[in-house]
């Protein structure tokens, strides 16, 4: 399989500044992942880290989790690994969707894999590959569809029945085995038929027969696909992790006001650099979720007392410190504590995030400070187009750059009809509009002077004239667009293909489309053959299928 790279640019600024090392986003983070001295004050770091999760309990946890979901072998080795001081993690995560969610998972599981293997060998030192699923998310509309290309008709969405707005974590909530089966029809009409079809659907079905939650199949999926790496699988909203995370949650509550007069601050700065926060900040906000009645409850601050906006718990801090201690897995993280909660939890050499992750980030580091942590290497997931057959014939017949394709193909779309008539439409129907004006204006200022219902009778008239001369021109438009519909459709399948939606295609579609298609030779190839620069982050990759 062919990869060439291409320069990328991303919409969140802050993102994009970071990616290519400025000096102005760089004051919001410790250290750049360009930075070959970064990843050397990280480690320094981490071998005096002032606070940290008891390894003994945490691969206790792990090996429980990932024994239940079936991981390889492999996983299960690195998770005795973790019992060592010298082993460093390179973690990244994404809430738990249907059959894995968008493309981007899998990419960002690969840019994990990818990360460990080259620090391992950079640092002489195991540097092992975890895969965090945030269960604790309750936002189950994010995650209860995928979509698929529908050949040359657009988008196909396949969903899970709509639940009621509860507030229940995604790792907390029961699919059914007839919702199971409705998904594995719905996947199995809307894929078409190939070699390896057949294999895909039953391995999924195993998976879906196993699994009672999203959370449950999403790990299975991911461990199916990256176990044999050693990709280790974490789901936050894991009873056993939890409790380890103990100590922690005391932490975040002692020290829950400064934490946000930390995040206020990071929004400060954040803003006076010309940066926008991602992430919301209230002068009151505690920054932690509570579990009451199954619901995930978001807290706030009244004096020394903690409650959800509708008051349906409120508790003082002592009492919320108990409950820390007796019974820690009534509380989680919102965005802006999950990456405290991370570093405590695993020796965090590096997070692997996606743009928008990055942005938020840069949101946090006084907070960390505030803890007397320091924030771990950030670095950027490597992001992939698939170019299939049909679109690199398109591409080819049409003279297109996949530069073109991804940034300025509606513009291309319009030239290339436009290219196609030597009758230019709009400048000849223009040049008509403005003739009949300059013929109208002198009669119509005469039959003003009898009176003024004249001269506005002529107004109307005249709007009604250029009003047939613009139908007309829409008639014209729509015969040219009818004559060379082919070529036409072919820009749009192309459209469809790489920027569904005008949005990037691993945004969108779901990895199945071409594991169905085109076997798992091109995912193979970028786990193993594929080698991005360790310290570049600033391409796109185009992979020909």
């Amino acid at each position: 399989m062919r990869i060439e790279r291409i320069p990328l640019t991303h919409s969140h600024k802050l993102a994009n500044d970071y990616i290519q090392g400025s000096t102005t986003a760089s004051i919001h983070y410790d250290g750049l992942a360009q930075e070959p001295s970064a990843w050397e004050s990280r480690i320094a770091y981490l071998a005096d880290k002032p606070l940290s999760a008891d390894r003994a309990q945490l691969v206790a946890a792990l090996s429980a989790y990932n024994r239940r979901i079936g991981n390889h072998p492999k996983a299960m080795q690195h998770i005795e690994q973790l019992r060592s001081v010298d082993t460093l993690v390179i973690v990244g995560g994404q809430q738990s969707g249907l059959f894995s969610g968008p493309i981007l998972v899998i990419y960002k599981a690969i840019t994990i894999i990818q990360q460990a293997r080259e620090a391992t060998i950079r640092y002489g030192r195991p540097v092992i590959p975890v895969f965090w699923i945030a269960g604790e998310d309750h936002d189950f509309a994010e995650v209860d569809h995928v979509d698929l290309p529908r050949g040359d008709s657009g988008i196909d969405r396949l969903q899970l029945a709509r639940r009621e707005q509860e507030r229940i974590s995604i790792s907390h909530l029961p699919i059914a085995a007839e919702e199971w089966e409705e998904a594995l029809r719905d996947l199995t009409a809307r894929l078409p038929d190939t070699d390896y079809k057949s294999d895909y659907i039953r391995k999924l079905r195993d998976i879906c027969a196993e699994s009672h939650t999203l959370s449950d199949a999403f790990a299975r999926i991911m461990a199916w696909l990256f176990g044999e790496e050693g990709l280790i699988l974490l789901d936050s909203a894991d009873p056993n992790v939890r409790q380890i995370a103990s100590p922690m949650w005391a932490q975040l509550i002692r020290n829950n006001e400064q934490l946000g007069q930390a995040y206020s601050e990071g929004k400060r700065r954040l803003e006076a650099s010309g940066y926008t926060a991602q992430a919301d900040v209230y002068e009151d906000g505690a920054n932690l979720f509570y579990y009451h009645h199954g619901e995930r409850l978001l807290l706030y601050r009244d004096g020394d007392d903690y409650l959800d906006r509708h008051d349906q718990v409120r508790m003082t801090k002592d009492q919320l410190l108990r409950e820390s201690e007796q019974d820690p897995t009534k509380l989680s993280n919102n965005v802006l504590t999950r990456p405290l909660m991370q570093d405590y939890l695993l020796p965090v050499l590096s997070v692997v995030l996606g743009p928008g992750e990055i942005a938020y980030w840069g949101q946090v580091k006084e907070a960390f400070h505030t803890l007397h942590m320091r924030m771990p290497i950030l670095v950027p997931r490597s992001g992939y187009t698939l170019l299939e057959p049909t679109d690199q014939k398109v591409l080819t017949r049409y003279e297109l750059t996949v530069e073109e394709a991804l940034h300025n193909l509606s513009s291309r779309r319009d030239a290339w009809l436009k290219s196609q008539e030597t009758f230019d439409v709009e400048t000849e129907f223009a040049e008509v509009e403005e003739a009949i004006r300059q013929l109208y204006a002198p009669l119509m200022e005469r039959a003003a002077s009898i009176n003024l219902v004249m001269g506005q009778l002529g107004e109307t008239n005249l709007a009604r004239i250029l009003d047939q001369v613009r139908y007309y021109q829409k008639r014209v438009q729509k015969e040219i667009t009818s004559k060379h519909e082919v070529g036409l459709r072919q820009f749009d399948r192309l459209a469809r293909s790489i920027i569904p939606g005008g949005v990037p295609q691993e945004r969108v579609y779901n990895v199945f489309s071409y594991l169905n298609r085109y076997g798992d030779g091109w995912l193979r190839h970028l786990l193993h053959e594929h080698r991005p620069d360790p310290y570049d982050y600033r391409y796109h990759y185009i992979c020909y299928l």
